[in-house]
C-alpha cells in the first residue's frame, strides 16, 4: 500500500531528477555559447568533368597535374 512517505520520496526524487536535468542543460547551453559557435556541414563538392587523356587513356580532371610521363599533355606537378 502506499503510505503518504512513499509518495513523498517519489515526488521529491522526481523533483530532483527534474531540476538536475534543467541544470545540466543550461550548464550546457552555457558553455557551448562560450564563443564557440557551431560547426556548419561541410558544402557539397562540385561535381568534376573528367576526360580521357589522350596519351593512357585515364580520365582525368583537366586542371589535375601531369602523371610525370614524358609524353604527358599536361604540365608537371
Amino acid at each position: 500500500m502506499l503510505s503518504p512517505s512513499k509518495i513523498l520520496l517519489t515526488v521529491v526524487v522526481i523533483a530532483v531528477v527534474v531540476f538536475a536535468t534543467r541544470f545540466l542543460r543550461t550548464r550546457a547551453v552555457a558553455k557551448g555559447a562560450g564563443g564557440k559557435a557551431k560547426a556548419d556541414p561541410p558544402a557539397a563538392d562540385e561535381p568534376v568533368d573528367l576526360r580521357p587523356c589522350a596519351v593512357c587513356g585515364d580520365y582525368v580532371d583537366g586542371a589535375a597535374p601531369g602523371c610525370g610521363r614524358e609524353d604527358c599533355p599536361r604540365p608537371p606537378t
